[in-house]
């Protein structure tokens, strides 16, 4: 048997096709006997996919004592399992640098705690939105061509337990 080039891509882990078929011999006196050959296809589990927009990032302003910082996005997901379903979750990557020293720890755990996003047992393909909030932020100790980094990184996982991964990486300047 060869099946070559056919996608079964959207068979889920544990999914099967079965198919068969009978085969007859014949002698030459006319006596037959049959017999079935049967197949059955088992499927995987292929990983789910995602991809988050990039932020545009921040600039400081000109009173940056108690600046709000705020940006959005998407966060699109797939798999090609039809009838997986897929969580989004995001994790921070505790990367939060200052290009100008060592960044104070209040100031960074808010503005790590800004970002938001995720969803459980959402039908793929789909797409849920990101957003980044934070306020009452004094960003003014930041000179001419210095930055403030960070990123978290988003997860898609299967109920098959799949998983892809993208960043979404912030700069202040």
């Amino acid at each position: 048997y060869d099946a070559t080039g056919l996608n079964l891509d959207f068979l889920a882990a544990g999914e099967t096709i079965t198919f068969s078929y009978t085969v007859t011999a014949t002698d030459n006196n006319g006596g037959t006997d049959t017999d079935v050959v049967s197949f059955t296809i088992t499927g995987s589990n292929d990983a789910p996919t995602v991809s988050a927009t990039a932020s545009a990032g921040f600039t400081e302003a000109l009173d940056a004592s108690a600046q709000a910082l705020s940006d959005s996005g998407t966060v699109s997901f797939g798999d090609i399992d039809t009838n997986d379903v897929v969580d989004i979750t995001y994790a921070s990557n505790a990367d939060i640098a200052w290009s100008g020293g060592t960044l104070d720890a209040t100031l960074a755990a808010a503005l790590v705690a800004g970002f938001s996003t995720g969803v459980t047992d959402a039908a793929a393909p789909g797409s849920t939105a990101w957003s980044y909030d934070a306020t009452g932020l004094n960003l003014d100790f930041l000179a001419a061509g210095e930055t403030i980094t960070f990123s978290y990184t988003v997860t898609a996982t299967d109920n098959n337990g799949g998983t892809d991964t993208d960043v979404v990486s912030f700069t202040i300047t």
